[in-house]
């Protein structure tokens, strides 16, 4: 992590109470400074959910973390589970089509290993994404060392080389 990165991590450790501080782990953070951050946490015990300990009883302690950045800048939390057939990629991937989803944004997420590349492809009739899901869609990314792609609605993976992007 950098320093910038650091910050974030310090501000949750700092935020969790003492007992949640031995179970609850940061694993990785990316961030970009006065936009995002994105976060993957665990919890080395079942009955603790991480994200629900970062964000605390009404919001409490993810408000405390978001006042030592700079205003606007917003947390995304990715839990990574112990399911033995789930690698931290899944986990990450799925969290961020859930996001991506969820805004109705998306319509698929097309994913090349070969080049740590993913691709979202907007939903019908949608121009363009908020630029919020594109900031969690390139920090989830990073988490796992890939990159991103937003394609228009229509993109196949044949068409590489000839859509448009906005890649992060």
């Amino acid at each position: 992590m950098n320093q910038e990165e650091t910050v974030v991590a310090e501000a949750i450790r700092a935020a969790l109470h003492p007992s949640e501080r031995e179970v609850v782990e940061v694993l990785a953070v990316r961030r970009l400074p006065g936009v995002a951050a994105a976060v993957l946490v665990r919890s080395a015990d079942v009955d603790v959910d991480p994200v629900g300990a970062v964000v605390g009883m009404k919001g409490h302690r993810i408000q405390e973390i978001l006042a030592v950045l700079p205003p606007g800048e917003t947390i995304s939390l990715f839990e990574a589970r112990a399911h033995a057939h789930a690698t931290a990629q899944q986990i990450v991937l799925q969290t961020m089509w859930d996001d991506a989803t969820q805004a109705q944004r998306a319509g698929a997420v097309c994913i090349d290993p070969d080049r740590a590349h993913l691709d979202v492809v907007l939903a019908a009739g949608v121009p363009e994404v908020d630029p919020g899901v594109v900031a969690r869609l390139g920090l989830g990314a990073a988490l796992l060392g890939m990159t991103v792609t937003v394609r228009p609605d229509g993109w196949e993976p044949e068409d590489l080389d000839d859509a448009p992007t906005d890649e992060m």
